[in-house]
């Protein structure tokens, strides 16, 4: 490229590549009306002949967004391996359980029919109680322990979230299970923040929540209190004497059955709700949508 010629103010003139021209006029080096020749050319021109000050001023992009912090919208505790654990041993306690129901209600049908107990149905009382204590217990038990552990990662994940205000801590949502009086309304206070927070963690307090939450609960107190009065019956149930008694304990169980079948459809639809939500959260936030 020919070099160009700037004309200056006693008279002289000194040779530049055009970049460093360019880079003259920007840093105010040059004035505007300079004059300046290449080779090819009959007169000096103006050096804004050349460099449009149009075309010197630098574009500058409008300021960037505020930066959303990612760490609001992430796991603390990935949930996903622990829900399909709670999922399966949900169902599977649910079946080892009206399997066992079954099976005494059937010993009970019999027991009225003979209007006593052989030798036969004994072993069929045992065959109940070696399932109540040796296989429902132990999975009612991990059951019970992979829901708790699920909560706790739930609500883990809300304050992980960025949500403000939160009243119940991860370990006080769990803890309340084990109070007394209290475990009749604050871990179902946590779980309604827990699917709020799911929904939208800025704007929590505004959300609703579904009635799967009212009918889970509702469902868990109806089957806590059966199970408290069939355990109460059972003994009365069982004499031979008390023939009302053995009808009353075998409607209870079948109707202990319906309310389980219930409480796990409605515990497995709540899992599977606020895990969703939550996954929502993380996905939009990786892929920034």
């Amino acid at each position: 490229m020919n070099k160009i010629h700037i004309s200056s103010n006693d008279g002289q003139s000194s040779e530049y590549d055009a970049e460093q021209v360019r880079l003259m006029l920007q840093q105010g080096l040059l004035h505007n009306n300079s004059l300046y020749w290449q080779k090819g050319m009959d007169e000096w021109l103006p050096i804004t002949n050349l460099f449009p000050i149009s075309g010197l001023v630098e574009e500058t992009p409008p300021p960037m967004p505020p930066k959303r912090s990612r760490s609001d919208l992430i796991y603390r505790k990935d949930p996903k391996t622990i829900t399909r654990a709670l999922k399966i041993f949900l169902w599977v306690s649910f079946v080892i359980g009206a399997l066992s129901s079954q099976i005494y209600c059937n010993l009970i049908r019999s027991i009225i029919a003979s209007s006593q107990i052989s030798p036969g149905m004994q072993e069929t009382k045992s065959l109940v109680d070696f399932i109540n204590f040796i296989i429902y217990l132990p999975t009612g038990i991990v059951t019970a322990i992979l829901f708790l552990m699920w909560i706790y990662r739930s609500n883990l994940n809300c304050h992980g979230f960025g949500a403000k205000n939160m009243k119940f801590t991860p370990g006080w949502s769990i803890g309340y299970y084990f109070i007394p009086f209290l475990n009749l309304v604050r871990p179902y206070q946590a779980m309604k923040e827990i699917w709020k927070v799911s929904s939208d963690p800025a704007n929590w307090q505004k959300q609703e929540i579904n009635s799967v939450i009212r009918w889970w609960w509702g469902l868990w107190l109806v089957s806590g209190g059966m199970d408290l009065a069939i355990s109460s019956m059972e003994s009365e149930a069982m004499e031979l004497n008390s023939l009302s008694s053995l009808i009353v304990f075998r409607q209870s169980l079948y109707f202990k059955i319906v309310i389980d079948l219930a409480l796990t459809i409605f515990a497995h639809t709540l899992i599977s709700s606020v895990i969703t939500m939550q996954s929502k959260l993380v996905k939009n936030n990786f892929f920034g949508n």
